[in-house]
Parts: structure tokens; C-alpha cells; sequence
């Protein structure tokens, strides 16, 4: 399984990739450096690395949130009406890369990716490029209004992961009518 999820600190301000190659539950999160950066770390038969996935090798805004888990590569929008105690307190500059750049060699055995990274959800989708058709379930936050600024809302989603040959094949609401997670299947 490889899960992506943002965190909001400064130090994880980027996304935490887990490979799990055993299947053993996460035993620790990326550590901070000298200089408040996220830094990779092995832990038991995990990987964890801060990056920030994307479509495109390039450059994008980060905004940081004072709750430390709203923090995305899109500014807030509806979220500042369901969440009014959450502001923008920053933003950071941060280098984001495709996923398919990212990942030189990839276990052959990893069928599942689970994917929560704050409205970026589409854009880390199309930077996995080829990788995505190694997947056979695909658990994914997704969005019914745009919480996050121009961030892909599910029914956008649903479209382009049946591009992929994917079905939805449950929806579970977390915020009824604003947000949950999608599951997502291949079809055979």
C-alpha cells in the first residue's frame, strides 16, 4: 500500500510517503531537522519522505493552517464557513514532483493507494502517471463542494478514474453533502 497524506506542520509541511512493503502499521512520522525540515527516515519496513506530489515538476505556493492538518497546495475556500476557527497563519514555497519522477524503482507488489492530501487529490493522481494502473483499490478524500480553491470536486474525480478503468465503488461521507472518502476499484 502507499498512502499519502498532507500533514500541516511547518516541519511536515509536506506530504508523508509511506510504502509499506509488509504491511505492518506506521511505527513513526518523518522527523525534523536542524533546519525544521521534514527528512526521510526507514522505519521497520516503511519509507517516510517529505514531498510535495503534484502534476508537474514545478514550484507552488503551500498554505500552512493553524490547525496543522487543513494545510494544501490550494488556498481555503468553503472551508473557512465549516471550519471558522482555521485561518491561513503562512505559506512556503515548496518544489512539488510527479509522483511517477518520484518513485525511480516501485514494488511490483503494492495494490492500493490511499490518498488524503487536502484538495490536491487530482493533480497527485495524473503525476502518477503510468503508476496508477499497478493499483487495484484506491481509497481518496474527495470533495462535494470546493473546500479548498480550485481544488477537482468528486464528480471530476469519479470522471477521470474511470479514464484509469476505475468504478467508485463506495462513497463514505465524513461531512455529510461537503466531503468524505471514495473508494475507488479497478474493473476487470
Amino acid at each position: 500500500m502507499i498512502r499519502l497524506v498532507g500533514h500541516g506542520a511547518v516541519a511536515q509541511a509536506l506530504v508523508d510517503v509511506q510504502v509499506r512493503v509488509a504491511g505492518r502499521p506506521a511505527q513513526a512520522d518523518i522527523q525534523e531537522d536542524e533546519s525544521g525540515r521534514g527528512r526521510a527516515g526507514q522505519f521497520g519496513h516503511e519509507l517516510h519522505e517529505a514531498v510535495a506530489f503534484s502534476d508537474k515538476n514545478e514550484h507552488s505556493a503551500f498554505w500552512i493552517t493553524s490547525n496543522q492538518l487543513s494545510s494544501s497546495l490550494f488556498p481555503l475556500k468553503r472551508h473557512y464557513e465549516l471550519y471558522p476557527e482555521v485561518t491561513i497563519d503562512t505559506s512556503i514555497n515548496v518544489s512539488c514532483q510527479r509522483a511517477d519522477s518520484f518513485f525511480t524503482t516501485f514494488p511490483k507488489v503494492i495494490d492500493t493507494l490511499v490518498l488524503d492530501v487536502q484538495g490536491a487529490e487530482l493533480k497527485v493522481l495524473r503525476g502518477m502517471g503510468q503508476l496508477i494502473y499497478q493499483f487495484q483499490w484506491c481509497l481518496v478524500e474527495t470533495f462535494i463542494t470546493e473546500l479548498y480553491e480550485g481544488s477537482a470536486l468528486q464528480p471530476e474525480l469519479d470522471a477521470w478514474m474511470r479514464l484509469q478503468g476505475f468504478q467508485n465503488a463506495e462513497y463514505f461521507p465524513i461531512y455529510p453533502d461537503e466531503w468524505g472518502d471514495t473508494l475507488y476499484r479497478r474493473e476487470s
